[in-house]
């Protein structure tokens, strides 16, 4: 019987890779899912992880696959269905996922937060901006004069209050 520092240097070790193991199995069963039409061990993944960590992984899913719906159902062993959308696929932040196994990395550090959960910078298109506008200014019947003078009142409103 290994003695008690043994067991608790094992368990210590082997925390450490779980991690980047754990990253891995998102990585092995989304392909899985996709390759097979088959979601059951992503199901169990996602559905018997415990904690903070399930919340990661789904997250994880969340972030690089799209057109998938996960949902509770007592009828599924795993206790999760994962309903597979006409659009279905791997999303832009895939290949990210893929470098971070590559390079081993936890599930659960900061670079995995960095790189997959944090929202791109918007760029704002004024473009854009202004065709949805005029758009919505045409099924609202709103002429460009009307608007004009709510802008006046509305920047005349924001000078008043100081910001």
């Amino acid at each position: 019987m290994a003695t008690l520092l043994k067991q608790v240097q094992g368990f210590t070790r082997g925390q450490a890779k779980a991690g980047a193991n754990g990253l891995k199995l998102v990585e092995t069963t989304i392909d899985h899912m996709f390759e097979h039409n088959d979601w059951t061990p992503l199901a169990w993944l996602l559905a018997k992880t415990e904690g903070a960590d399930s919340t990661v992984l789904r997250r994880v899913v969340k972030e690089c696959v799209g057109g998938v719906k996960l949902k509770r159902d007592a009828n599924q062993p795993s206790g999760l269905r994962i309903t597979l959308g006409d659009n279905a696929g791997p999303s832009e932040k895939m290949p990210l996922l893929r470098e971070l196994t590559g390079e081993s990395v936890s599930f659960r550090s900061k670079q995995v937060r960095e790189v997959l959960f944090e929202a791109p910078e918007i760029v704002f298109d004024l473009d854009k901006w202004a065709l949805t506008l005029a758009r919505r200014m045409n099924k609202e019947h709103v002429t460009q004069a009307k608007l004009d003078n709510a802008l006046k009142s509305a920047l005349k409103t924001i000078a008043a209050k100081g910001g």
